[in-house]
């Protein structure tokens, strides 16, 4: 046979870097170490790959220059922030920081052919099968693997294992949670992903959706469950081959099952705050929304400043934070930094023709808005990186990259 030299190729070592940097971005992002801050040796590597692996990227001074009103607007944001709470610039400014390096990335990678869009979904895909095969064999087989407990917020305990797996009791059977430190966090994970297999145009395999619907079900998260019917009844709608009037009656008959799924767990979990509704998710939730529109409306225009959460936490019967990330964001950027957030959106929506595209581009707005309104995802790298997707494709004017790439395309 002889001596064989086997090259890859530097498409290949550009979607392994592409892939690496994607997972630094989704480690970041709410796994148990990163918002802990534990001591593992991932999180400040992960933390270096997102600010490293952009000035590699950067070739070509025109990328930053698309991104002049952007960064002139962030500029005058973080000013006014250091006006209203001097505490919080550090942390945004590494926010815009991270807004810029995200789509400097973005426009290499596009530049050179990678579709980051299918690299985040196979990144995703990987995170649950590993996540699955943890959780058969510690939770379902029982099998004696070694553990350390990590103390969490309040009273949970985590069990991490090799620090990829974290596992509390919580209910009639552990919920999934996997990588990240709770279990709606990842159902946004795994909605990303079901959201991605639907509209993606790569070929779709069965087995994927198997185990992202059988994840998002042991999740056991309400925002979850109400995202993940949604999004299903889009995919059926669009694999039904029959006439359009059929496909209207399946679609309105799911739309109709779904919206008894949504009533049921929303009263379930207003069924659960009849003896104590502070307590429950339910409760707080309610109240997240009722003290964070009064701390809104006492600084409506500029907000209270990134990072204070004190005027809420006043507020609070137990002084906690908002889970909320939607509410947070407004009370504490005020109605200027919710408009620098939402306009990337709206302008997207407006700017694509009527029809399918922007119906797509709607709902993804829908999710984000959910997604916020259900954790607090505006602190974190996924949302920046999100952001910086949206502001690609207003700046670029062609779906060539991001979360929701080949949309545009595939209805055109």
């Amino acid at each position: 046979m002889g001596n064989r030299r086997y090259r890859i190729s530097k498409k290949s070592l550009l979607e392994i870097i592409c892939a690496v940097y994607l997972f630094c971005m989704i480690y970041q992002s709410g796994s148990v170490p990163a918002a802990l801050q534990l001591d593992n040796s991932l999180v400040p590597i992960t933390r270096a790959g997102l600010l490293i692996i952009p000035i590699f990227c950067f070739r070509n001074i025109h990328d930053i220059k698309k991104l002049q009103y952007v960064i002139f607007f962030g500029l005058i944001g973080l000013a006014i922030n250091w006006c209203v709470y001097p505490e919080g610039v550090v942390s945004l400014s590494y926010k815009f920081i991270l807004l810029i390096f995200f789509f400097v990335a973005i426009s290499y990678f596009e530049r050179k052919k990678i579709n980051v869009n299918h690299i985040l979904y196979l990144d995703i895909i990987a995170i649950i099968y590993l996540t699955f095969i943890f959780y058969i064999i510690i939770e379902v087989l029982k099998f004696g693997i070694p553990y350390v407990y990590v103390r969490g917020e309040g009273t949970y305990w985590y069990r991490s294992y090799v620090g990829l797996f974290f596992s509390y009791h919580n209910g009639l059977f552990p919920r999934l949670s996997g990588l990240f430190w709770e279990p709606g966090m990842y159902a946004i994970i795994l909605n990303i992903a079901l959201f991605l297999y639907i509209f993606k145009e790569n070929s779709k395999k069965k087995s994927e959706l198997f185990i992202i619907l059988v994840s998002i079900v042991f999740c056991q998260s309400a925002a979850g469950y109400c995202i993940g019917a949604l999004l299903i009844i889009i995919y059926i709608y669009r694999n039904i081959k029959t006439d359009r009037n059929s496909k209207y009656s399946i679609a309105f008959i799911s739309a109709l099952f779904s919206v008894a799924i949504i009533t049921f767990i929303i009263i379930q979990k207003r069924n659960t705050n009849i003896n104590n509704q502070a307590a429950y998710s339910y409760g707080l939730r309610v109240s997240d929304i009722v003290n964070g529109i009064k701390v809104f409306s006492t600084s409506p225009l500029w907000g209270v400043g990134y990072g204070n959460t004190d005027p809420f936490s006043k507020l609070d019967l137990f002084g906690r934070g908002s889970s909320n990330g939607l509410v947070s964001w407004l009370y504490m950027t005020g109605i200027i930094g919710t408009l620098y957030i939402l306009i990337p959106f709206i302008n997207n929506i407006i700017k694509c023709p009527k029809g399918k595209q922007r119906n797509v581009r709607l709902f993804w707005l829908f999710i984000v808005l959910v997604f916020n309104m259900s954790e607090p995802i505006y602190s974190l790298p996924l949302m920046t990186y999100i952001l910086a997707c949206e502001l690609k494709y207003r700046l670029s004017r062609k779906e060539v990259i991001g979360v929701a790439n080949g949309i545009i395309e595939k209805y055109s």
